[in-house]
């Protein structure tokens, strides 16, 4: 039979055990707080610091509608003054249309160098570009000019003009220039010499 000291060492020790248990514990539970409160304050700043990204970011966006739809108004505005009375009929500023371009402003600064271009009447053409537009109406020309001698006659009247739309958009395209009456005359007369070369040829 344990005897009464024996057993009051022992309940002497559980209760030591018994603390120390409680002890570990509750540091266990202190140091898993602090863990947490630590995760949960990281998760809070970076939230804070992405909302604060994230507003910049529209500030941004915000600042750049602005401008372009400032810039839109005055490209507009300048078209309407080149056109003249027809720049009347145009109306207020269109609804942007949706486009893959990452830079609105390079495309609206295109639009106004184009308008600052009409205004001008366009670039003169460089020299050497004089006999080419002979050559493309005379290239023109023979196509439309062969044609014309299988489906029909009304061809060959238009075949000696068939180059004016194509070398338009190629001085337009290339030089930001205009075809000015010495071109479109010498182009035409490409056309008529072909489209004569073609009709003597093949009649």
């Amino acid at each position: 039979m344990t005897s009464p000291a024996t057993r009051y060492r022992e309940l002497v020790a559980d209760l030591v055990a018994a603390s120390r248990r409680h002890v570990a514990a509750n540091a266990t539970a202190q140091e898993s707080y602090a863990d947490a409160s630590a995760a949960v304050e990281h998760d809070l700043a970076a939230a804070e610091d992405a909302v604060a990204v994230a507003s910049g970011e529209v500030t941004l966006a915000q600042r750049t509608v602005a401008q372009t739809d400032l810039a839109a108004a005055g490209v507009w505005e300048d078209l309407k003054r080149v056109r003249g009375r027809r720049g009347r009929r145009l109306g207020p500023v269109p609804t942007p249309a949706p486009t893959t371009a990452e830079d609105p402003l390079a495309l609206l600064g295109s639009a106004s160098a184009r308008v600052e271009r009409a205004r001008r009447g366009g670039e003169p053409l460089p020299p050497f570009v004089l006999p080419a537009l002979f050559g493309t109406g005379a290239a023109a020309a023979c196509v439309i000019a062969f044609l014309g001698t299988f489906i029909g006659w009304p061809l060959l009247l238009i075949a000696p003009l068939a180059g004016l739309p194509v070398a338009r958009r190629w001085v337009d395209h290339r030089y930001a220039a205009r075809l000015d009456p010495g071109a479109i005359g010498l182009l035409v007369i490409g056309g008529m010499l072909a489209t004569a070369a073609i009709w003597v040829a093949l009649g």
